[in-house]
């Protein structure tokens, strides 16, 4: 098992939370440049349960994929180097919809796994990964590569 596994889980959950904002956010900015009225943002940190704001795209409900499809779109056109790798909405994926399990009582081996729908009785495993700290390891610096492209890209095309 990862040392500190909860806390190593936790930075990547993190670090996902952080990819999908950003690039909320940088979509937001370039949205706003494309409206003829650009109504200004709500108080985004102010909000409540039950408040209503109007749809935009960080109130929006597009998917991680729908997000980095859209980001790669706007930045592909004006540098290819800064997409972002859509391959990330699969570790998310994994991480939300992954089987965490032991093979032993001390948890010494925590390993995920993520299972495809069934068809004809059988199910494929789509995809499997022990949890060790390698795996963690770069796993985040695969997510803060990816952040680090969107932060980029934010100074560059829409600051």
């Amino acid at each position: 098992m990862a040392t500190n596994h909860a806390l190593r889980l936790g930075k990547l959950f993190g670090n996902l939370q952080s990819l999908e904002a950003l690039l909320r956010f940088y979509l937001l900015k370039i949205g706003a440049r494309a409206r003829v009225q650009a109504p200004g943002s709500p108080p985004y940190w102010s909000l409540s349960a039950g408040d209503e704001v109007p749809e935009d795209e960080f109130t929006n409900y597009d998917t991680l994929g729908t997000l980095i499809a859209k980001f790669n779109a706007h930045v592909g056109t004006r540098d290819a180097s800064l997409a972002v790798d859509a391959g990330v909405v699969s570790l998310r994926d994994l991480l939300a919809h992954g089987r965490v399990s032991a093979d032993a009582e001390d948890e010494a081996r925590l390993a995920i796994l993520k299972f495809d729908k069934p068809k004809g009785g059988k199910v494929r495993v789509a995809a499997a990964a022990l949890m060790d700290d390698a795996w963690f390891a770069a796993k985040t610096q695969y997510v803060l590569d990816q952040i680090l492209r969107v932060n980029a890209a934010h100074e560059r095309h829409a600051a």
